[in-house]
């Protein structure tokens, strides 16, 4: 299994106070890719792609963005700082594909009622391949 994975851009955050979802960068929504992958796996066994995010969104003076990350489908949506999702899973004998979204499902910036920093921000999301038994 080889992959590889795209920055999410959502832009520059202004120092507004609103609830809102902002959308990802349109470089970032389907057709595009934000993890390729290559699954050359001779037992195509159960497999589901987690992800998560490791900790809060910040700039480069350690400011902390007043929103957070969130994973948004069809059926439900969580919280990525704490909670995790699954975002692909395939069954025995299936190939794990590409993964690409359309610009309101996937990985969306949720902003909190306050002020933040005008800036960029950045945090690390955690991919994590589970084989499993089904």
């Amino acid at each position: 299994m080889e992959y590889s994975v795209n920055d999410i851009d959502y832009g520059s955050i202004k120092p507004i106070a609103n609830e809102k979802l902002i959308y990802r960068q349109e470089k970032t929504n389907w057709p595009n890719n934000i993890l390729d992958i290559d699954d050359m796996r001779r037992n195509k066994t159960a497999l589901k792609l987690v992800l998560s995010q490791e900790a809060p969104l910040k700039d480069d003076q350690e400011n902390e963005l007043q929103g957070h990350l969130k994973y948004i489908n069809d059926d439900s949506e969580a919280d990525l700082l704490n909670s995790s999702a699954i975002v692909s899973e395939t069954s025995g004998g299936q190939e794990m594909n590409s993964l690409s979204w359309r610009t309101d499902k996937g990985v969306l910036l949720e902003m909190n009622n306050k002020l933040n920093k005008s800036g960029s921000y950045h945090a690390k999301l955690n991919w994590t391949f589970v084989d499993s038994v089904q």
